[in-house]
């Protein structure tokens, strides 16, 4: 969450003239940075192949979710700055 703070910050997104993409920034970078943290799931001797399964059976959906969330208000961000909207 402090990296999403450090972005928001960065992009000047806290003082509030842009609501829409701040919380395109909230939900896309967690999920981003947990999708990577996934990618290493199993990669120890602690873990089982039932464990990996479920974990990814119930997470790749969500991200997923998540995925096509933030595509959807990215699109309604732009067309709002363009004036289509």
């Amino acid at each position: 969450m402090i990296a999403v703070l450090l972005a928001a910050k960065s992009m000047e997104l806290q003082d509030g003239t842009y609501p829409l993409l701040t919380v395109i920034t909230y939900l896309f970078f967690p999920a981003l940075s947990s999708y990577w943290a996934l990618q290493f799931t199993g990669s120890t001797t602690f873990t089982s192949m039932s464990g990996v399964k479920r974990e990814m059976k119930t997470a790749i959906p969500v991200y997923s979710a998540v995925l096509i969330v933030t595509i959807l208000l990215t699109v309604v961000f732009k067309m709002q700055q363009w004036g289509v909207l």
